[in-house]
């Protein structure tokens, strides 16, 4: 698989995708067991090809796809991503940038 040439310099766009894959974490513990599977069809499952897969979500964004995988596999990388974004305001993007290093 070959990513992008190069990363999304644009905020907006960042923005956008960044919400994508923040969104489909957040599914991962969603209350319904269809958003569930279908966040958990996005983010393992799915061929990491075209505009908007995961994977292609996660190399516009400079991160490493089975990196981010890694972290969110475990309900304890998912809050720690969830819990830094919500109780002190940074960029949940920023938050898996850092957890990515850690995993």
């Amino acid at each position: 698989m070959s990513g992008p040439s190069r990363a999304i310099d644009d905020g907006a766009c960042r923005a956008l995708w960044s919400a994508v894959l923040i969104q489909a974490i957040r599914d991962l513990d969603g209350k319904y067991q269809n958003e569930r599977f279908q966040a958990r069809q996005y983010v393992f499952f799915e061929a990491d090809r075209g505009p908007g897969s995961f994977g292609w979500v996660c190399h516009m964004l400079d991160l490493d796809p089975e990196a981010v995988r890694t972290i969110v596999m475990s309900k304890h990388g998912r809050s720690r991503i969830k819990d830094k974004n919500r109780n002190r305001g940074r960029s949940m993007l920023k938050a898996m940038e850092r957890e990515e290093n850690y995993a």
